[in-house]
């Protein structure tokens, strides 16, 4: 009897195993993860993320969830034809107003093949301008000048300080002097002789009208306790 013939029987499976394994294969995403810069004053951002059905069966959407309420991802597009391509709209809200942050969230496609696709929105939220240290504190009496510095990035805020404002800010002394670097200012703060305990919370004002969720995270605190 004759033994079968071993390499031309190997291909044959492999050939099999190929051809099944094409069969179930279902949604391709080419991109899973974006990343994207925004300006602060930027409230929203969106990603047109495509996706094709690489199988040879109808593939369907079951399921699209997100990480948080900010993030709104949906398909035009339930069931895939083998071959046919969609867009998965994905929109996020910025909500957090630190001063320097990066967005990150996970968006989850389910799919009727028992599938699960991760993926990921990033982005990276620069503010134009940036204060440090943004607490001053003083004891009772003590009236030594300290300093803070202000950084203003003048490619997304062609802008000067121009001085601050905040409730009891008379307790203080303020200067300001403009550093070398364009953009770059040294305030000078001390309390006033006399300044009683207080709390002031110095908001900066520029010559330009600048976003209040910037200003929210450049204000300093000046404290006298």
């Amino acid at each position: 009897m004759a033994s079968p013939n071993l390499p031309a029987f190997a291909l044959c499976l492999f050939l099999l195993v190929l051809g099944t394994a094409n069969t179930r294969a279902g949604l391709e995403f080419p991109v899973t993860e974006k990343k994207v810069r925004l300006k602060a004053a930027d409230t929203k951002c969106e990603w047109q993320c495509v996706f094709t059905n690489t199988g040879s069966t109808i593939v369907k959407i079951i399921d699209i969830r997100t990480d948080c309420g900010c993030t709104v991802a949906s398909s035009e597009k339930s069931e895939i034809k083998p071959g046919e391509s969609g867009v998965l709209a994905v929109k996020l809200s910025i909500q957090r107003t630190t001063p320097t942050l990066v967005e990150e969230h996970t968006i989850q496609v389910s799919t009727d093949d028992n599938k699960v696709h991760a993926l990921k929105f990033i982005a990276d939220i620069i503010h134009p301008v940036v204060a440090t240290p943004r607490l001053l504190l003083w004891k009772s009496g003590d009236i030594v000048a300290k300093r803070i510095e202000i950084v203003i990035d003048r490619e997304i805020a062609p802008c000067e300080l121009t001085g601050f404002i905040g409730s009891d800010i008379g307790q203080f002394a303020i200067q300001i002097e403009p550093g070398k670097t364009s953009g770059v200012y040294s305030v000078v703060i001390a309390p006033r002789l006399g300044a009683k305990a207080v709390r002031v919370k110095l908001i900066p004002t520029f010559s330009i009208p600048i976003p209040t969720l910037v200003l929210e995270n450049v204000s300093v605190f000046a404290v006298v306790r």
